[in-house]
């Protein structure tokens, strides 16, 4: 293997290995299946508070279906995740997937006005339908060797746009993330005195590993207040670092050691539920980084 250091577009030109597609799929059928398992999609099931009556872009009567038979559609979810992640009937598994995701997160998000993981999972599911990321450590690859059909080649370019698409994904999440906190300028001005980092580590410290672990915090949060600046440059810095992924793989590792970390400081600090789907999104990012070299001709 030859390590690929160009740009995403010069990358598209070389093919790339599949078992990361294949390990990819696997991460993202368990995080959804995951993701599914939290105590938020039945704590809205048996709520009565009223909506938050956010828009969502589906029919109502579907919406509608969701709420009142919420324990069926997600158990129909974990199946089909769990399904897509051992890669059986993925042809046909995965766009089920895909519908049945959005529309339990469409009820999710009417119903609950705060950050939920669906967009690091449903792109990346509408990505891989017209993918091939069966074709390598699955049930289905199993199935077909075992009919004695062909067995695909490890390296191809059919595999090289999903990874390059869902590491394009990756750096719009980030990138936009640290530009959202500028709209308006006035909240990016704020976010950078700390205010907002000071308020979730003191909100957050009684339900933190911070507390569960050294109860303590890890400094006077009353106090020093150039901490918290510093931290919000941090998240900043790491955030829009995340345009490197577009432009050479020199800086693969860097950037996404330092995205890690700075989930795993989330974790430390309180702020659960993105950790793993960063994981889960590092993994193509790094399938584009090498690819099997064409032998010369002779």
């Amino acid at each position: 293997m030859t390590p690929a250091t160009g740009n995403i577009f010069q990358r598209l030109t070389t093919p790339a290995d599949g078992r990361w597609l294949a390990a990819y799929r696997i991460g993202l059928g368990f995080v959804i299946f995951l993701s599914a398992q939290r105590r938020l999609i039945p704590f809205l099931g048996n709520s009565d508070q009223p909506v938050i009556h956010a828009k969502v872009f589906l029919p109502v009567y579907l919406v509608d279906f969701v709420d009142a038979h919420l324990g069926f559609v997600r158990i129909l979810l974990c199946i089909l995740a769990l399904l897509f992640s051992a890669g059986l009937f993925t042809r046909v598994v995965t766009p089920l997937l895909a519908i049945v995701h959005l529309v339990v997160y469409a009820f999710v998000y009417q119903n609950f006005d705060a950050p939920i993981p669906w967009f690091y999972e449903w792109p990346l599911l509408f990505i891989l339908i017209w993918a091939k990321p069966a074709e390598h450590w699955s049930a289905d690859a199993l199935i077909s060797k075992l009919r004695n059909k062909q067995t695909p080649v490890t390296y191809s370019l059919t595999y090289r746009w999903p990874l390059e698409a869902a590491t394009a994904w990756f750096a719009m999440i980030y990138v936009w993330a640290a530009i959202a906190k500028f709209v308006p300028i006035s909240d990016g001005l704020s976010w950078l005195d700390g205010g907002a980092i000071r308020h979730i580590m003191y909100i957050r410290y009684l339900d933190s590993p911070s507390c569960w672990l050294f109860g303590t915090p890890l400094f006077d949060y009353t106090g020093n207040l150039w901490a918290f600046t510093l931290l919000a440059v941090i998240a900043i810095v790491t955030e829009f670092s995340a345009i490197l992924l577009l432009v050479t793989t020199r800086a693969h590792f860097l950037v996404i050691a330092a995205i890690l970390g700075m989930h795993v400081f989330l974790v430390y600090i309180g702020v659960f539920g993105f950790l793993e789907h960063a994981v889960v999104l590092s993994i193509p990012v790094i399938g584009t980084m090498r690819y099997r070299k064409a032998k010369p001709s002779h």
